[in-house]
């Protein structure tokens, strides 16, 4: 039995959709399911990386609980959710999800993708809270305790874009390029959920350096 978490995290424009759509097309699973939000209407019905690369979405939906859950007929599957903020009842899918595969048996890995943290740097979703608790209940399961709902190993990546902040020196204006961590809101006001591509340039990445919180 190998059941798997790979969390994929950072800011927008960090690639986390295109590095998700790479492990789907190269996994071996024998069942693959894709899922998205259905509040994300840049592209309906696919998960679309900003590079041009996409995959059909098996379940565009507004909660996770309308998900199927592996099955003894499938030992081997990867459920690939993109957009993961967005999903309130993360916490329960993710339990829900390895409680059904180590009753099923077989090889499982549940890969997400999104934001950690929104514009002004707080906790975006549940993923952040996903992380952190998976990893430790992951150590426990290494000291060969069992702990009900969760992955025997846990992978996160946290990706960085390049800060696109534009310096003003002698030669003119230069963008910054520093490993960028944050989002930073360019306009669109406050609101927390305002999803890019309606109307572009609304976010971009920045560095620690000229992150702002608004």
């Amino acid at each position: 039995m190998a059941l798997t978490l790979h969390i994929l995290t950072g800011p927008m424009y960090s690639s986390k959709s295109s590095r998700l759509l790479s492990i789907l097309n190269s996994h071996s699973a024998l069942l693959k399911r894709t899922i998205k939000p259905s509040v994300d209407t840049r592209a309906p019905g696919l998960i679309k990386s900003r590079t041009g690369s996409q995959h059909r979405a098996d379940f565009s939906v507004q909660s996770l609980s309308s998900v199927p859950l592996p099955s003894a007929s499938t030992p081997s599957t990867l459920y690939a959710i993109d957009e993961v903020q967005f999903f309130e009842d993360l916490l329960t899918f993710h339990d829900d999800f390895f409680n059904k595969a180590r009753q099923v048996g077989g090889s499982h890995t549940l890969l997400l993708a999104g934001l950690d943290l929104d514009f002004n740097r707080r906790p975006f979703g549940k993923l952040l809270e996903l992380a952190t608790r998976s990893i430790i209940h992951s150590e426990v399961t290494r000291s060969n305790v069992d702990v009900v709902g969760t992955a025997d190993t846990v992978i996160v990546e946290r990706l960085s874009a390049r800060c696109s902040f534009i310096t003003t020196t002698s030669r003119g204006g230069e963008r910054c390029n520093a490993p960028a961590l944050f989002s930073q809101r360019i306009a669109g006001g406050d609101s927390l959920v305002l999803i890019e591509g309606e109307g572009e340039g609304r976010y971009a990445p920045y560095c620690h350096r000229h992150h702002q919180v608004i």
